[in-house]
């Protein structure tokens, strides 16, 4: 009965150590096993960050799509929020768009 309980109380142990490993904010770009195509909800000029709300600040999600937007002298503009479209741990997709910066208005005397 004993190992019985030491073999359950190993594997939620296991289950939880495995569920918290991904709580990073993370560019979705899965891939099936042995394909080049991404099946993740990310696109080249509209990246999709998964994200947990409790746990990270929306700044971080949009510092990582501006780096993804980066190459192309872009910036991301936030579009739409999914929730429960990601991860257990990072349950929040952002859906970003690469557009061009906004010129600032110069100042006139």
């Amino acid at each position: 009965m004993r190992t019985s309980f030491n073999i359950l109380a190993l594997g939620l142990v296991s289950i939880l150590l495995v569920a918290c490993a991904e709580v990073q904010v993370f560019e979705d770009t899965r891939r099936e096993a042995g394909q080049r195509e991404p099946v993740g909800l990310s696109q080249p000029d509209k990246p999709a960050i998964c994200y947990n709300p409790l746990w990270h600040e929306i700044t971080e999600a949009q510092t990582l799509a501006d780096s993804l937007c980066a190459p192309n002298h872009r910036v991301a503009v936030l579009k739409r929020t999914e929730a429960f479209s990601c991860r257990l741990m990072t349950p929040t997709t952002l859906f970003y768009e690469c557009v061009l910066p906004q010129k600032q208005p110069s100042a006139r005397h």
